[in-house]
């Protein structure tokens, strides 16, 4: 076997070109699979580091009008303390928790830390065990500010020393004692890594108003470990109940309790990043099956073409399972190969590519799993050992091998070569379908009209509000407005309330002459600068915007109100003069003195009546704050200046967040942007594997064909028509190969109707585009190649013979 390897070895040496076709096209088929598999036992399988029987774990997600609409996961904390009375008998412990970003330190050598606040008994839930120190539960004896650090900040900020137990740990205004450090690995049970857990006992009462007696308050996740033998149907029943018990608004009849999986990516309903991920896994394995059939097509020309060789050997006394083991040989090495070129690829990838399909996903899991990287080897390993199988059964029911039988090195083409070629051909076209469905869908949504030009917009806030300094949050965030608007890459700074895309809130208001109706949404309201217009690059309809004199405290009360408000509540009547009152008319009229175009409040939605006040007479609404600033270039051109000058705004200011706006649109963007980028990288890739194919095939066939060739040249054949003989075939095979890829496509691009914006999945245009490409490409392949047709030599060629 030694001696096969060796002599294999040396083969594939010496001849490099076929040796490095193949071992990249199968290590890109298998990395590519590889690291999707990567992606789903990330998203969808592999539970949070260090849970203990993840499989008992529920999140508790609601779902209104007996399931019909959109589950969320928070509730209340009353609601909480009833569900856990209830289910007391048929849980071993209930907890709750809620995210928030705190800052670590103060000045510009504060940093931001994502933070999650816990009850009692969370650590109990998950069964997790300390690396250090002890973990806040049930006979834990910790102390009611006990705070716990993730493995990571404890390495980075403490140096991993021992004595970190015990010290104080500032967040914001409150001080915790740090008793323990979580398990190496353990990040949360969500996809942003979790710095510190801290007790939500102290967190709650200072973050929301009314948090331990409103059931309005809908803040906190719910998480249960489930007793051995108790169903998950049983505890959805009975929790459904327990909530039923209270609750009797419009909005939440008939609301429904669902004990889903502890992973978020696996929660009820919806989720179309899990939709497209599945999807791009799929297509995954068609690029693995192209480069299979690629691989497939060369050992195959590289036995046909070695057919004399094999003759020669049988006739000097080599049996038939001596040369079986050269190509097994052969296969085993290139399959070797291509495996651990797959596991580098992998582990480059996967520094790059995930982070498409969930933020800080990869940067809370390990760089890479063994499991998969033995996976790509082994599946490398028995692709390329299958496709040796038609060399070996060539081999093996040859009669050519047999001593003195002529061995004919000039045949025609192979019907098997041709199945090949037509088979890359025809699953490449679905794929270049797929990548150009979600290319247009990621333009319409990128491009579609949101009332904002977000392009050129950076949001800057403190956490002044989350730190409990609610009243010098208006003061601090003035500063920086201020500084800012002195900066000369800045057109436009406001000060606003609320930042756009980031929600907004409503009051009870007081509409005279309104058009009357039921279950209306808002009006939302936000407070901002007479600048704010600008900064956001929303348009003035009708009517004045903000001026000067009405942003001061004494001033006549003013509002702008988009065009959804307008058509709402006045039917679409002349507004500008009119009167609206915040809370009752008890207070005074805020007159309607301009519409603006509608914007975006919430992520996809611009149809949400709201209206505009100015922020200097309203500031006692509400204590959040940020600052709206337009720049003149990139934003990301400006972000380290804009953060320095922010910062510099105030004394010991917490951590300064600076971010483009577009990012926050880019999150809602991210299923079509994750389909238009997959889907065009293996698109690119199956092309560019499917032409190395052809124009292999075309190769051997000019090899095959030589004294063909040189015959028709020397009898006064031109170039063009020896080029037409050697192409006439393959044109027919790719023309073969697309009808069929075609038909595929059409059947595949009707499941992907609910995945794409904007355009239909049957649209032809896409179909003609990439049917065109595929054909071109081809033809441009199997053209160089070719032209060795022209350059045969008859002489040469007739001496030879």
């Amino acid at each position: 076997m030694l001696r096969d390897l060796r002599r294999a070895f040396r083969g594939l040496i010496a001849q490099p070109a076929f040796t490095l076709t193949a071992v990249i096209t199968l290590a890109l088929g298998v990395g590519v699979n590889a690291l999707m598999l990567d992606v789903l036992d990330r998203l969808l399988i592999r539970p949070p580091s260090g849970v203990h029987d993840p499989q008992q774990v529920s999140r508790i997600y609601f779902s209104p009008a007996q399931g019909q609409g959109a589950y969320f996961s928070k509730t209340s904390e009353p609601d909480f303390l009833d569900l856990e009375a209830g289910l007391k008998a048929r849980v071993d412990a209930m907890a709750t928790f809620m995210g928030e970003q705190l800052s670590l330190g103060r000045g510009s050598s504060a940093r931001l830390l994502h933070v999650v606040d816990y009850s009692d008994r969370y650590f109990d839930v998950l069964g997790l065990l300390p690396a250090i120190g002890v973990l806040p539960g049930r006979g834990a004896g910790t102390p009611p500010d006990a705070a716990v650090i993730s493995h990571a900040l404890w390495v980075q900020a403490f140096a991993g020393a021992p004595d970190v137990l015990g010290r104080a740990l500032r967040l914001g205004t409150q001080t915790f004692t740090i008793v323990g450090v979580a398990p190496k690995g353990f990040t949360g049970i969500d996809f942003d890594p979790t710095d510190v857990w801290l007790p939500i006992d102290m967190r709650g009462p200072l973050r929301f108003s009314g948090w331990r007696e409103q059931r309005g308050n809908f803040s906190q996740d719910v998480i249960a470990r489930i007793k051995p033998g108790v169903s998950r149907s049983e505890i959805e029943t009975l929790a459904t109940t327990i909530y039923g018990r209270e609750h009797h608004t419009s909005w939440d009849t008939g609301m429904r309790l669902v004990a889903g999986d502890l992973l978020l990516s696996r929660a009820p309903g919806a989720n179309p990043v899990i939709d497209v991920a599945l999807w791009v896994t799929a297509v995954s394995g068609l690029v693995l099956l192209i480069g299979c059939a690629n691989v497939g097509g060369l050992l195959l020309v590289r036995g046909i073409s070695r057919s004399r060789e094999s003759a020669v050997k049988a006739a000097l006394g080599a049996s038939k399972w001596r040369l079986v083991r050269e190509v097994l040989a052969e296969a085993l090495l290139l399959g070797l190969a291509a495996g651990a070129l797959a596991v580098i690829l992998v582990i480059w990838a996967d520094r790059s590519v995930p982070n498409l399909f969930a933020d800080g996903l990869w940067q809370s899991m390990e760089i890479f799993d063994y499991r998969i990287a033995g996976l790509a080897a082994l599946v490398s390993f028995i692709a390329v050992v299958l496709l040796s199988i038609i060399p070996v059964l060539r081999l093996a029911v040859s009669t050519q091998l047999l001593a003195g039988r002529h061995v004919d090195m000039h045949r025609g083409y192979s019907l098997a070569l041709d199945g090949l070629l037509a088979g890359q051909v025809a699953l490449t076209l679905p794929l270049l379908v797929g990548a150009g469905l979600f290319a247009i869908s990621f333009r319409q949504a990128r491009h579609q009209d949101i009332g904002l030009d977000i392009d050129h917009m950076v949001v800057v806030s403190t956490n002044l509000f989350e730190d409990g300094e609610p009243q010098r949050n208006h003061d601090v965030h003035r500063a920086i407005q201020q500084r800012l608007a002195q900066l000369p890459q800045v057109e436009a700074a406001a000060l606003v309330m609320t930042v756009p895309l980031q929600g907004g809130m409503a009051f009870a208001m007081d509409i005279p002459d309104e058009v009357p109706g039921e279950g209306r949404e808002g009006p939302y309201i936000n407070a901002v600068d007479p600048s704010y217009l600008k900064a956001a690059g929303i348009r003035l309809v009708a009517g004045r915007p903000f001026l000067d004199q009405d942003n001061h405290s004494g001033a006549h009360r003013v509002a702008l109100i988009n065009q959804a408000m307008a058509r709402e509540r006045w039917g679409g009547k002349p507004v500008v003069g009119r009167c609206l009152y915040i809370y009752d008319r008890k207070t005074e009229c805020v007159e309607v003195i301009g519409v603006i175009a509608d914007a975006w409040l919430f992520p996809g939605r611009s149809q949400v009546p709201a209206f505009l006040v100015p922020i200097e007479p309203f500031r006692a609404l509400s204590t959040s704050r940020g600052v709206i600033v337009r720049t003149a270039g990139q934003p990301e051109a400006v972000l380290n200046q804009v953060r320095h000058e922010a910062q510099a705004a105030g004394v010991n200011l917490p951590y300064v967040d600076v971010f483009p706006l577009a990012d926050v649109l880019f999150t809602m963007l991210r299923p079509w942007k994750l389909g238009a980028s997959m889907f065009i990288a293996f698109a690119t890739l199956a092309l560019l594997i499917s032409a190395v194919g052809l124009a292999g095939t075309i190769a051997y066939a000019v090899g095959r064909r030589r004294r063909e060739l040189g015959v028709r040249k020397a009898l006064g054949a031109q170039s063009p028509h020896l080029v037409r003989v050697v192409l006439r075939r393959s044109v027919v095979v790719v023309i073969a190969g697309a009808l069929i890829g075609l038909v595929g496509a059409y059947a595949a691009a009707g499941t992907m109707k609910s995945m794409l914006f904007g355009i239909e999945p049957n649209d032809w245009r896409v179909f003609a585009v990439a049917a065109a490409a595929l054909f071109l490409v081809s033809i441009l392949a199997a053209a160089l190649p070719a032209r060795r047709a022209t350059l045969v030599d008859p002489a040469e060629l007739l001496r030879a013979e």
